[in-house]
């Protein structure tokens, strides 16, 4: 298969890989494709957190929402960015953290944030009554292990290239 700049193919083919449940071959796949684009890094991103490397996809998450290592999300960054760094900082027990980066989504029924939402509250619920109470009490600086029950991480839409525009030929 061909790797050029042109990301489109080899994306399309990691997308497939990461549906079927092998995020490994996808991972080899956008390791060979020179373009950095965020569709790119999203989804090794993706591949990361879907073969347990948790560190690297949340230190490659916050590279991806906090640009040039900043500490306030750009206004444009990507739902889906801004949620796979929540669902990263979940996984790696930072429930806190997952809860104010899921503040920064504009869109409260996204279906990601509706799933970590979903996970924190089932996993409130297994709580005791003193890990509860610190809870309530100290906010959401707690930490803990969240179960979630879906593959973790989103991927983003592939940015269609326009066709060429071919030069008109009038009619004679």
């Amino acid at each position: 298969m061909r790797r050029d700049s042109n990301h489109a193919l080899p994306l399309s083919e990691a997308y497939a890989l990461l549906d079927t449940g092998h995020p490994q071959e996808a991972l080899v796949i956008l390791k060979g494709v020179e373009s950095k684009s965020p569709e790119l890094q999203n989804a090794y991103g993706v591949c990361l957190m879907r073969l347990g490397q948790l560190d690297k996809a949340l230190t490659l998450f916050q590279t991806l929402v906090f640009r040039n290592g900043g500490v306030v999300i750009p206004h444009d960054v990507p739902a889906v960015m801004k949620t796979n760094l929540a669902t990263a900082l979940l996984l790696t027990g930072n429930v806190g953290g997952c809860l104010e980066i899921l503040a920064e989504v504009d869109d409260e029924n996204h279906p990601a944030v509706v799933r970590l939402r979903s996970a924190i509250k089932k996993w409130k619920r297994t709580l005791t009554f003193v890990r509860r109470f610190l809870l309530y009490v100290l906010g959401s600086s707690q930490s803990g292990s969240v179960a979630i029950d879906f593959p973790p991480g989103d991927l983003m839409q592939v940015t269609a290239r326009p066709e060429p525009r071919r030069p008109h030929k009038e009619a004679a």
